[in-house]
């Protein structure tokens, strides 16, 4: 069994037909909205929380479809479960339900998520940007994944993938929505798309490498935290024995999304596309 610090909680988020599921705390002199959830205890782990609380405070079985967000400070750690195939009504049950009064009140809400942003009085710590933010941009992969496909483009399922790294190295702590043609794998985190295109190593030419627009990089496999080009002290020599010590490259396209409509997200993937095919130089198949 996991060692549970003391301040650990977990949040229930339901999301149907775009709402979400809120509650709404009347207490004495104070309203605010929060999640269904509660503090884990010491006997269980976060995901056994997750079904003991929402038995508990919505009276019915959970499904946790994933982790979207971990939120860790130096006195609480908080989790935050998707649920998946949530059917019914919430009901208040047990403990919670007996403890009901004029002055202690838990008010089942469904908002439409893209309006949280205007409640007042909402529970911290406050995710509501971070959830907007995610549910926006599973939206956006979707409908490029409609736009490649009427492309003619094999496209996988949209998948929810960790140990991601963004274009600063850095390691984003979130699963991200992504989705994988023949060639590529796509996904986005913040504002931020990106392509990334895999390619034997054996396969590398500096023809390619002089193709590259500036937002490409060239990370190792094992290590693409580990940025090979661009750098300060590129030296192209270097770069062509540090491509030995791997089997495969990445090569990473990243753009603002937001300057894009969903039509020219599709061209640039096309772009980067052709950057391989005029080098002949075939990706390795990522959907298999």
């Amino acid at each position: 069994m996991p060692d549970i610090p003391n301040k650990t909680r977990v949040s229930i988020i339901v999301i149907r037909d775009g709402n979400l599921l809120l509650i709404k705390r009347v207490k004495p002199n104070k309203t605010y909205y929060t999640f269904p959830g509660g503090t884990v205890e010491n006997d269980e782990t976060p995901e056994q929380a997750v079904v003991r609380e929402g038995l508990e405070e919505l009276s019915c079985p959970v499904k946790i479809d994933k982790l979207l967000f971990e939120d860790k400070t130096d006195d609480r750690h908080d989790y935050y479960f998707l649920i998946k195939d949530f059917e019914g009504e919430p009901r208040m049950g047990e403990p919670e339900a007996s403890r009901i009064s004029e002055d202690n009140n838990y008010i089942f809400e469904w908002i439409p998520i893209d309006k949280i942003q205007e409640l007042d009085n909402f529970y911290i710590p406050d995710i509501r940007s971070q959830l907007l933010s995610w549910w926006n941009n599973q939206k956006l992969v979707k409908d490029i994944r409609n736009a490649l496909i009427s492309a003619n483009e094999t496209v996988r399922e949209i998948e929810y993938t960790s140990g991601n790294y963004d274009d600063k190295g850095n390691l984003i702590i979130s699963p991200i929505p992504t989705i994988t043609t023949n060639v590529c794998e796509i996904g986005i985190y913040d504002d931020t798309i990106y392509f990334t295109f895999i390619i034997l190593s054996s396969d590398f030419k500096k023809e390619l490498l002089d193709s590259l627009p500036d937002n490409a990089q060239i990370y190792p496999f094992k290590n693409f935290n580990n940025t090979l080009y661009p750098k300060s002290d590129f030296n192209y020599s270097e770069l062509e024995q540090q491509i030995k010590q791997d089997k495969y490259l990445q090569i990473n396209f990243s753009d603002n999304y937001k300057q894009y409509s969903i039509d020219q997200i599709v061209d640039k993937y096309f772009e980067y596309k052709k950057l391989f095919i005029k080098t002949d130089i075939k990706p390795v198949n990522q959907s298999e």
